[in-house]
């Protein structure tokens, strides 16, 4: 509730400031909160492009996860875990790696309530797809280790828009926009082409 709460502050600001509705483009868990957002709130924005969308663990939580959010989650919900997501298996660009390694604000740690309201969030974007009505473009990696691709196909085909695509890149990890420079380009490239033709 709390990052739907800022997203409809943003896209308010940003619809004052441009004198318009906005265009969205989100990125793993913040396409998760736009598509959550826009499900409920139809003509909040224009339309939206999300890339590796967080509707799905790409590997399934084990009885320790569960344990930890449900469980520990219930008496010390803000406790620190640590969660480190190696960088290689974020992006094959070696040099995207190490700006990701170095970067201190790159998420290393999450709580026992945030991964509860993940879980119960990614099953509610699934269940709200049908009042999804904006123009929309899925851009997903075929190799992500953090997003379940079926989960973004599912989404997809069950979407109520009438204007959707959904572009799968096999062999390409999660960060799209930091792949090497011959994949994310043509990612790029696409995702403006879009864009292009919907605000021409």
């Amino acid at each position: 509730d709390e990052y739907l709460a800022d997203l409809k502050e943003f896209l308010s600001f940003v619809e004052k400031d441009a004198g318009q509705k906005p265009w969205i483009l989100a990125h793993s868990n913040g396409a998760l909160v736009a598509a959550l957002y826009l499900s409920q709130s139809p003509n909040a924005a224009q339309g939206a492009v999300f890339s590796s969308p967080y509707f799905r663990n790409a590997i399934r939580p084990n009885v320790l996860e569960l344990f930890l959010a449900y469980g520990v989650g219930a008496v010390v919900p803000w406790l620190p875990i640590k969660a480190p997501l190696p960088s290689h298996l974020l992006t094959h660009d070696e040099e995207w790696q190490r700006h990701i390694d170095s970067d201190k604000l790159h998420g290393r740690t999450l709580t026992p309530r945030w991964y509860r309201c993940l879980l119960t969030e990614q099953e509610r974007v699934l269940q709200l797809a049908a009042q999804f009505t904006a123009p929309v473009m899925v851009v997903q990696s075929g190799a992500d280790k953090v997003a379940n691709p079926d989960a973004s196909r599912e989404w997809c085909d069950a979407a109520g828009s009438t204007d959707k695509n959904y572009t799968e890149y096999p062999g390409l990890f999660h960060e799209l926009f930091m792949e090497r420079p011959g994949d994310r380009n043509r990612v790029i490239g696409e995702v403006v082409d879009w864009f292009d033709r919907h605000i021409g």
